[in-house]
């Protein structure tokens, strides 16, 4: 494509060519499962005057046909002067045109962008008109044009640039005036008298003149008095000057270049005051992106399917796809054929992430032409697992067969538990029970500690993490016992106290059977011999146990159990507790003498039936035998031995002495068998000993 430009300053002629490239880069992220309504592909502008205005090109890609809108915007004119008051004449707002067209793969769009008018080159002088900006097919058909503006004019205040015309009513090559005419769509401006030439037409050169300085391609030239007019699908006339036509306005504004389209839902205004612009935008076209989220029984792999939307569907021979890991296209990942629409992906698209997910973006490109493409971004999220969250875990004594798991909480509705474990019974897939978990040990347990894992599960198959936990088996306590104690029945109390300590993690608890009590010392009182149990509590609930016995001597004798058995000298003697303790004082004993089979003793009294007491040793004796006599006074006491029969076999007297007394015996002389040795006091108290002679 070839455009030529002319710019006329001070008899000196400017001609340049200017090709410029557009390269085409498009980012583009849509949110998940939503399309694109527009892609820019190309915008070009022209922001500062010149002679030739930016060109360009774009091809369409394949893939197509596309929908385009196509927006150009017309140069506004410019500035006009006046030296003798000072007053400045804006130049003619620019067209602005858009509308939609349809174009194949492989067509060629040629634009330009139309610089805007020149202002007064000088102290004084009229404004170059706009340049116009459009796009038409390389085979020269013409899309769309929008007009530039008409330059402002100069003298006695009433030059002001016209603005562009929305219709292609552009004057072409007309001369009206000093100022010259716009050029029209293929055909050059006009030369004014004294002024520069008219604005350029579209694909047209500007008119030129010994006037101020020119206008360039796509731009008006300016007028040294009337104003150029702007470039347009036809051009619009140039300013007038009363020394060449007395009829016109002297320094009037060139009038606005005219404008043209032929496509359709066009959006038309004159309104912009800049320099020419061109924009280009590909219409519905896009990809969703719909992530199918992992399972429980996958729970790191979803799936994703692509789907071409718009202008895009249905043409996927022409496309290619990648997919990077990230919320941003980056890097240069290999690109697959796109060989379906929608294409169900099912692996090697990346691995779901935690709750928070692992996103992904897919791009879809076209393969050859412009690379046109549509990015989208997709989340892959594992599905939440269920939970618990554990109690306080209790703390097991040796010998323990179980123990229980509380929780307090739970979440995603978990349904079955599993627990496993050095000492624990394995359980899989057993329905998860209101709290407390209940844990079998496959041996009662011993000291140190039980660990353990459990996983719940629920209805859609999702596991937790594993749970584990600690179940500490603590010692025993260790009880030692008090001594054993005992006690009298029917002579005094038969109360005491019976005790045990204990070592052991605290705080400590002493808990005694048959009735006693709680506490490391209790009083009991029983009326039989009876061994109490102490069981000891520690502070994680172990517990171990010893025991005491309190032994009960019963002394009660008598019909009502009101009187105290006593041995006196070998003697069982039934009394009552008065007489006990007097007897006590002088040597008896609490309760009987024991089960000899010739026992001799007398009825129970209440009176004092002896008043000596007598013990005899060695007994049995051979020959000599000692006689100790317990005498409440001194005096004279007569000593007999008598056999079974009564008979006396021997008789002796002998002073006695308050107190303990000895008289030594010989029964040698004697048979043998049982004699009862007799004694009796100057008071006639009198008592007596069994012995056996052998």
């Amino acid at each position: 494509m070839k455009i030529t430009t002319h710019q006329s300053h001070r008899n000196t002629q400017h001609r340049a060519i200017q090709l410029i490239a557009i390269l085409l880069t498009l980012c583009w992220e849509l949110p998940l499962a939503y399309g694109q309504n527009a892609i820019e592909v190309l915008n070009i502008s022209a922001p500062t005057p010149n002679q030739n205005g930016t060109i360009g090109s774009w091809t369409v890609p394949a893939g197509g046909p596309y929908k385009l809108r196509i927006t150009a915007k017309g140069a506004k004119g410019g500035t006009g002067n006046t030296s003798t008051n000072g007053i400045y004449f804006a130049g003619g707002a620019g067209a602005v045109m858009s509308a939609d067209f349809t174009a194949s793969s492989g067509q060629v769009l040629e634009t330009v962008a139309g610089a805007p008018g020149q202002d007064f080159p000088f102290s004084t002088g009229a404004g170059g008109g706009g340049g116009a900006s459009g796009v038409r097919f390389s085979d020269g058909t013409v899309l769309i044009v929008a007009g530039g503006g008409g330059g402002g004019g100069s003298n006695n205040n009433t030059g002001p640039g016209k603005p562009a015309l929305l219709t292609n009513t552009g004057t072409q090559g007309e001369v009206a005036g000093d100022g010259s005419g716009g050029g029209g769509l293929t055909t050059p401006g006009g030369n004014g008298n004294n002024s520069t030439g008219g604005g350029a037409g579209y694909n047209a050169t500007g008119g030129s003149s010994n006037g101020s300085g020119g206008g360039g391609y796509g731009a008006g030239g300016a007028g040294n008095f009337g104003g150029g007019g702007g470039g347009g699908y036809n051009g619009g006339n140039g300013g007038g000057d009363p020394g060449s036509i007395p009829s016109q306005i002297n320094g009037e504004g060139g009038n606005g270049g005219g404008s043209y389209h032929i496509g359709s839902n066009p959006s038309n205004s004159v309104d912009n005051n800049g320099g020419g612009q061109v924009i280009i935008e590909v219409l519905d076209v896009g990809v969703t992106a719909t992530a199918t989220q992992p399972t429980c029984a996958n729970p790191t792999q979803g799936s994703v399917s692509l789907d071409l939307t718009g202008d895009f569907d249905g043409n996927i021979t022409d496309f290619e796809y990648a997919i990077v890991a990230g919320n941003s296209f980056t890097g240069t990942p290999v690109f697959a054929d796109l060989t379906a629409d929608p294409l169900d992906l099912s692996s090697g698209f990346g691995t779901a992430g935690d709750a928070d997910g692992e996103a992904y973006t897919v791009r879809v490109r076209s393969k050859s032409g412009p690379t046109l493409f549509v990015d989208n971004t997709y989340t892959l999220t594992s599905p939440p697992k269920p939970t618990l969250t554990l109690g306080s875990l209790p703390a097991l004594c040796p010998g323990a067969t179980s123990f229980s798991i509380p929780y307090t909480a739970s979440s995603q509705s978990p349904t079955t538990y599993s627990i496993s474990g050095t000492g624990v019974t394995t359980v899989t897939n057993q329905t998860l029970p209101n709290s407390p978990i209940m844990v079998s040990l496959s041996s009662p347990a011993t000291v140190g500690n039980i660990n353990f894992t459990l996983m719940v599960r629920n209805s859609a198959g999702c596991v937790s993490d594993d749970i584990t936990g600690t179940v500490m088996v603590s010692p025993l306590p260790v009880v030692t016992p008090g001594p054993d104690q005992s006690v009298t029945l029917g002579f005094g109390s038969n109360c005491t106290d019976i005790s045990a300590t204990a070592t052991g993690a605290p705080t400590l608890s002493y808990a005694w059977d048959n009735g006693a009590g709680n506490g490391a010392t209790v009083n009991v009182c029983p009326e039989t011999t009876t061994t109490y149990t102490v069981t000891v509590t520690d502070g994680n609930g172990c517990q171990a146990q010893a025991q005491t016995t309190v032994n009960v001597q019963d002394v009660r004798c008598g019909n009502r159990q009101q009187n105290v058995t006593i041995c006196y000298y070998g003697v069982t003697q039934c009394v009552s507790e008065k007489i006990a303790r007097r007897y006590l004082r002088l040597g008896a004993t609490l309760g009987g003498c024991g089960t000899g089979n010739a026992r001799i003793g007398v009825p129970e009294s209440d009176e004092l039936p002896f008043k000596l007491s007598l013990k005899a040793f060695p007994n049995p004796v051979v020959d000599a035998v000692t006689v100790e006599v317990l005498s409440p006074t001194a005096g004279r006491g007569t000593f007999e031995v008598l056999d079974l029969t009564g008979r006396v076999r021997q008789s002796q007297k002998q002073d006695l002495v308050e107190g303990l007394n000895e008289v030594e015996y010989r029964l040698g002389s004697l048979p043998t068998g049982i004699y009862l040795i007799k004694v009796v006091d100057a008071q006639n108290r009198q008592g007596a000993v069994r012995v056996s002679k052998e």
